[in-house]
């Protein structure tokens, strides 16, 4: 580059730095004017009330369900088979088996393993299976191997608790209507036995399983230091006690002198401190002395 080219290319700089310098000098200025009229011009009124478009039938997903009744009465089932068509049923049908085999082909199976039993899945079965699977979002059962077994009382668990109800209200025929109190195996225990032995008079102290605590999960879910207890009562006189020993206990109680306060069990610890449990707990030791000696004869 020569010299007259270095000063030409130098001049040229210097003019494009003082024109930078004239336009930042009136932005400064400029934007000491600007106001907030000036940025939102709209106009903000009082909002009066109006009415809402019409909706209009035809927006939207049209589609025609064809029903599957002789009455021609379009069912939920007729709805679900029009997205979920015979064609989607088949292609995962075919790509199941396509899976399970290859999954054979690639893998070393133990001689006990259940991949042996494996059997080609059907169209028929993938409905089955769809079924299930829906009907988990409505009915919950303890454990998921609940919803794959062959015992009607695991396949509807309503139907599995209200024939242990009826087991043990018939093991009471004749007893009930005195306040006794009963003591039933855990496997029986539920909210609805209590509230049914309650309406004929009769207590009901047991440790409850925590999947039955239905509406009081509240106890359940109660965070305990070894030691506390917390309980709550229903308007039925149902109460439910959670006593953090080693572990959570969960009681179930109608006896109306149960609370959720600790008792002196007239012991002490190796630290000669006295040791505190919830009167519910002391009764119900005192009444399991029959389910275990009944246990341990049944054996």
């Amino acid at each position: 580059m020569d010299a007259e080219d270095s000063d030409s290319s130098l001049s040229e700089v210097s003019s494009l730095d003082a024109d930078f310098d004239t336009m930042h000098l009136e932005s400064d200025s400029s934007d000491e004017e600007v106001t907030d009229e000036d940025i939102d011009s709209h106009t903000w009124n009082k909002i009066e009330p109006e009415s809402d478009a019409e909706f209009v039938e035809d927006h939207g997903l049209i589609e025609d369900v064809t029903p599957i009744s002789k009455d021609d009465t379009i069912n939920p089932i007729d709805c679900y088979r029009h997205f979920i068509t015979d064609e989607i049923i088949d292609l995962m049908v075919r790509e199941t088996n396509r899976y399970a085999e290859q999954y054979l082909q690639s893998h070393e199976i133990s001689r006990r393993s259940m991949f042996h039993q494996w059997k080609p899945t059907t169209n028929e079965e993938m409905l089955k299976f769809f079924g299930i699977i829906i009907e988990m979002t409505f009915i919950q059962m303890p454990k998921l191997k609940y919803y794959w077994s062959s015992s009607k009382f695991q396949q509807d668990p309503i139907a599995g608790l209200q024939h242990s109800e009826t087991v043990v209200v018939n093991l009471l025929d004749g007893l009930l209507g005195c306040y006794r109190t009963v003591h039933v195996d855990n496997f029986f225990t539920s909210i609805s036995l209590a509230t049914r032995l309650l309406e004929d008079d009769t207590y009901l102290i047991r440790t409850l399983r925590s999947n039955r605590a239905g509406s009081g999960n509240e106890v359940r879910q109660k965070k305990l230091r070894r030691g506390e207890v917390y309980g709550r009562k229903n308007r039925d006189g149902i109460k439910l006690i959670m006593w953090k020993d080693k572990r959570d206990v969960l009681m179930i109680s109608t006896r109306p002198s149960h609370s959720a306060t600790l008792a002196n069990t007239g012991k002490t610890s190796f630290q000669n401190e006295r040791i505190m449990k919830p009167k519910v707990v002391l009764d119900y030791n005192r009444g399991r002395q029959g389910i275990d000696f009944w246990d341990s004869n049944s054996q």
